[in-house]
């Protein structure tokens, strides 16, 4: 293998303006898809590769959408865009698309990760939405200048979706949809995964719902997403003002907040929480029974314990 070099270049103007080289040693490459298996070597970006370094909050799904799915995904893209979270998807037909859009229309800031060179756009018709994405935001891609859109291509950049994420958003998937293999990577990266619910016979839902049955975080609407994403320790979100931190919610008093700050790295059972915390065993096993039933944490399959969205955020907020 040929180790990358670490410069970073700039390309000349092309239809979405200067295009920017990043291997994996340039100090602009993004830290976060460090923690990928197999990092992409090399990045071409046009926008802001500063945009690349904020963790975002990935919003996938069908391109076949209903048009309650499509709804969903625009109004996702916009409430997160409100609440100062940078919006990332694939540009693909349906889902992709509506976040983007909903991102912008928010005023938002939104990355579009392509399965084609930097130069080209599929779908073609999306070309005007990349032009918008580009001008907050960035496009971004692995693949060299004139790569065509081979299908190989597309699971390929869906690692690089989770890995700029700090959470994944699946609005509408079909049971063999390749918002999946984000989800894939999304868990082996240890985020967090939400997905709405959608009706039982609805062919576009049902990957989405059995990632819920198999224990994905539910998303009931707007309010609910921002409330769910809110126990996610990288994201600080903001109100409609832009003024009260929602992400940063006070730690529950006393032993309680010891076991909530352990679980801010992640998911963790009680024997472990019970060791790392140095607290005698009955102590911390009743201060775990105490958060669990005042909605500061939950109990999740595998007897892993993990932060929820604490009910002190609708007071804060409202």
């Amino acid at each position: 293998m040929i180790s990358p070099s670490p410069t970073t270049e700039s390309g000349g103007g092309g239809p979405l303006g200067p295009i920017e080289r990043l291997n994996f040693e340039s100090q602009r490459y993004p830290d976060r898809l460090h923690r990928l298996s197999v990092p992409p070597p090399t990045l071409w970006v046009a926008g802001s590769s500063q945009v690349l370094q904020r963790p975002g909050v990935a919003v996938i799904g069908a391109r076949a959408a209903s048009e309650s799915g499509r709804w969903a995904a625009r109004e996702a893209g916009a409430v997160l865009a409100r609440a100062g979270l940078v919006v990332v998807s694939g540009l693909a037909r349906g889902i992709d698309a509506e976040a983007h859009r909903g991102a912008l229309e928010a005023g938002g800031v939104t990355v579009a990760v392509l399965a084609t060179g930097i130069d080209l756009c599929y779908p073609p018709e999306h070309r005007a939405l990349l032009r918008d994405v580009v001008r907050d935001g960035a496009a971004v891609t692995e693949f060299a200048a004139g790569t065509a859109p081979l299908p190989f291509h597309f699971p390929r950049r869906n690692r690089i979706i989770a890995g700029l994420s700090a959470a994944v958003v699946v609005v509408e998937a079909g049971k063999s949809s390749g918002s999946l293999h984000t989800v894939r990577h999304a868990l082996d990266l240890g985020l967090e995964v939400l997905a709405y619910p959608g009706p039982v016979d609805r062919v576009q839902a049902a990957g989405s719902n059995a990632l819920l049955r198999d224990g994905a975080r539910i998303v009931l609407g707007s309010d609910d997403l921002l409330q769910s994403l809110a126990c996610c320790p990288e994201l600080v979100l903001k109100d409609a003002h832009g003024q009260i931190p929602l992400g940063l919610v006070p730690a529950p008093p006393g032993e309680m907040g010891s076991l909530w700050e352990l679980l801010a790295e992640g998911p963790s059972t009680a024997d472990a929480l019970v060791a790392q915390s140095g607290l005698p065993t009955g102590r911390a096993l009743a201060a775990l029974s105490c958060l669990e039933m005042e909605g500061w944490i939950e109990l999740r399959p595998g007897g892993q314990f993990r932060r929820t969205a604490p009910t002190v955020l609708q007071s804060q907020s409202g």
